[in-house]
């Protein structure tokens, strides 16, 4: 049973009509709301970007106007300070473009940074700021992470002062190729870049892409965000610390479709894309994937993460089931561009 579902039982078991009738779970939940503000809100930061103007996207088709996330952000956005020597996580969306100054306030201080690496498919930049003894956060243990856990987003944004908190409940953990965290917080705009935190404060992401709905100019959460694992940004944090600027990857590629209304075991295509690795090798439309380099897999998110961990041009055989038949494919795996 998920967090929210033992609040809402316990509201239907005693229900609160005054402050000192609120049920012991509900106080619980606040108390832990603010643990994990008070342990973590120091370590959030607000950034400021001087940036050249850019012309204005055309607007996409079906929108009376443009998506947030189609222009760089002129307000304040939210950082991640993460060790004590100056090291800050961001969005990479927040510095991407013709960026002249960035500044950080951090505890009364304003600090000019130097964006040192990005990597565009996790959507995480890393800043450097001149100061040492710094606090440094603790970090979470993603292995211990479970879908049903509560979460924290937390900014400082949009005016760059107060900590905000957003609290949410983990859906998700291996979203976007096992990449990201996902979650029901109602994250927004100025969360980007500021630290998804557990219970007991610890960071076990950093906010990058928002769901928003189509049209919506202020980039409010549609009922789902995601957070960029931390245990993937630390497998990449050498890299960035070495001034690594990735806008995207080449990821491996299969060139294959999903059928989402397949509700059996293994991975149904729904395409082979003409071209692809797939369908060079032979499979074809309706297959259903079954093992992928001697895996089983069950899921069409097991086939996703199970490409993820190769390389384009690695070799594999892929396992399918055609009708009644089994059939066995030696594949090489393609690239494509990861946005």
């Amino acid at each position: 049973m998920t967090l929210l579902m033992l609040l809402a039982a316990a509201w239907v078991q005693d229900p609160v009509d005054s402050p000192a009738d609120k049920p012991k779970l509900v106080e619980e939940l606040e108390s832990m709301a603010q643990r994990a503000a008070d342990r973590a809100g120091k370590f959030v930061v607000s950034v400021r970007i001087d940036r050249e103007k850019e012309p204005a996207p055309p607007t996409p088709t079906g929108q009376n106007r443009p998506s947030v996330f189609r222009t760089r952000p002129t307000a304040p956005v939210s950082g991640t300070l993460i060790s004590g020597d100056g090291l800050i996580l961001t969005s990479q969306f927040n510095v991407s473009g013709k960026v002249k100054k960035v500044e950080v306030d951090l505890d009364g201080k304003t600090y000019e940074a130097q964006i040192v690496g990005y990597n565009g498919t996790l959507d995480v930049a890393l800043l450097k700021i001149e100061a040492e003894g710094l606090p440094a956060p603790a970090f979470g243990d993603l292995t211990a992470l479970n879908v049903g856990d509560p979460v924290y987003a937390l900014g400082r944004a949009p005016d760059g002062k107060g900590l905000t908190l957003d609290p949410g409940v983990v859906s998700a953990k291996d979203r976007y190729g096992n990449r990201c965290i996902q979650h029901d917080g109602s994250a927004n705009f100025g969360n980007a870049g500021g630290p998804l935190v557990d219970a007991e404060g610890r960071i076990v992401g950093i906010t990058c892409k928002i769901s928003t709905g189509r049209g919506d100019r202020f980039g409010q959460n549609s009922g789902i965000s995601f957070a960029a694992r931390w245990d993937k940004i630390e497998a990449f944090l050498p890299q960035l610390k070495t001034g690594a600027k990735v806008e995207t990857e080449q990821r491996p590629f299969l060139g294959v479709e999903n059928d989402p209304e397949y509700r059996g075991k293994g991975a149904a295509i729904a395409r082979a894309q003409p071209g692809g690795a797939a369908e060079k090798s032979g499979m074809k439309d309706g297959d259903v994937v079954i093992s992928f380099d001697g895996k089983a897999i069950e899921t069409w998110n097991d086939l996703t993460v199970a490409i993820r961990a190769r390389k384009p041009g690695d070799k594999v055989k892929v396992k399918v089931k055609r009708g009644e038949e089994e059939l066995e494919f030696d594949i090489e795996l393609g690239s494509a561009a990861d946005n």
